[in-house]
Formats: structure tokens, sequence, C-alpha cells
């Protein structure tokens, strides 16, 4: 059905123009019904195709991301069979990112993937004697330049978790901000908002009230320096 359908929409962009002001014509109520047709087929087209038969029939309400699969969870995978699949293609992908590394940069690499669930000997690429002369070649190196930039799942999770919290200490920062310069306006506006507040909260917004005051005198010199000349 997908296939057939895809074969449908290739013809419908390659067809002469005169078939396809026919065909406008006929499809120009039902482009929310022919949007979903191609969402459904999309994975069967080159999204260059994709994105330019959905210029070419002006439809509007489509975003980018229905071109892209949807993000996979991040978990183990408990169904057997799904699992050998995604492992298959995955390994796949791996071993290509490899070699275009290899060739793009002009470096030497490979890759030992080890699953016994799904194989009694690890795949090596791009060769088993390649793997070991480079392990061999790579443990000759000083250990200062073995261990830079190398981490292990603990080292791994514990810099994701510091990048994390100080991700979560500056969204704290600007949340705390955009709550002082709300109070900042509020008071300004009239607003009796001020008697709420403890020590620290009047301190920090005495702060911002005067950090935009140099900011606003600063900006009144400037435009007056500038006048005069």
């Amino acid at each position: 059905m997908g296939l057939d359908m895809s074969t449908n929409l290739i013809s419908l962009v390659s067809a002469p123009k005169t078939w396809n002001e026919n065909v406008y014509g006929h499809i120009a109520t039902g482009k929310h019904s022919l949007a979903r047709r191609i969402e459904n087929v999309q994975a069967a087209l080159d999204p260059i195709m994709v994105m330019n038969l959905v210029s070419s029939l002006d439809i509007k309400h489509l975003s980018p991301p229905f071109l892209f699969r949807k993000k996979i969870k991040l978990a183990y995978i408990t169904n057997d069979s799904t699992r050998k699949t995604i492992y298959k293609r995955r390994s796949k992908g791996l071993v290509k990112k490899v070699r275009e590394l290899t060739t793009l940069c002009g470096i030497q690499a490979f890759a030992v993937i080890n699953s016994p669930d799904f194989g009694s000997q690890a795949e090596v690429w791009p060769s088993l004697e390649d793997a070991r002369r480079l392990l061999s070649e790579f443990k000759k190196l000083p250990l200062s330049k073995q261990n830079k930039k190398m981490v292990n799942q603990e080292s791994f999770l514990e810099q994701s978790l510091a990048k994390a919290t100080q991700q979560l200490r500056k969204l704290r920062e600007e949340n705390r901000q955009k709550e002082l310069k709300e109070v900042m306006f509020e008071s300004l506006s009239g607003k009796g908002i001020l008697q709420s507040l403890n020590a620290m909260d009047l301190d920090e917004v005495d702060l911002l009230v005067k950090q935009n005051l140099t900011d606003i005198n600063d900006r009144v010199r400037v435009l007056t320096k500038a006048s005069r000349s």
C-alpha cells in the first residue's frame, strides 16, 4: 500500500504541467487528507522529493519534523525480535559512521561490537588484524595521551550530571531575574507588592533597580553627547 502510494506521489511530481493542473483542481479541497498520506509514506520517499511535493501543492500546515523519525526512548528493549532488529540496523550504522570518519578525516580507527545475545563472535571492522595493530599502536602511546578525553560509564555519568546541574543552576538564576524584574515593574506601576517581600528579596530588587538606573543614565549620557556633536 505504502509503495503504491509513494509511486503515485512520485508520478505526480514528474507528470506534465497540464496534467498536474488538472490534479491540483481535484485535490484542492483535500490537502489535509493528502498531507496525512504523505506522512504515511515519507519513510519510503527521498526527503528532498517530499519537500518538493509539499511545496508544489502549497501545503502550509505541514511542519518540517514530519520528515524525520520520532525520537526513540533510550531504554533496554525487552522484545527479543525488536531488539535483534535494532541491533543489526544500529551496528551497521555504527560501522558506517566509523568508515566515514576514517575517510573524511584521514584517521585510523576500528570498531568492535560484541553481543552475546546475537552471536558468539564479536564483529570487528575493518578486520581483526587491523584492530590488533591499531590497539597495539595505541598502547605504545604515553598514558597521558591514552587517557586524554577518555571516559568510562561512571565518569560519563558524572560529566552528564555536572552539566545538567550547571544548566539547572543557570535556569534558576534566569528565572530568578525574571521574577525580580516582574516585581520591579509591578512596584513601579503602583502595586503594593514590596510589602510582601522579605529582606533578601528586597536587597535583590534594590540591586536590580540600581543597575537599571545606571544603564539608563549611561544611555542618557550617550544620547546627550551625540546630540551635541
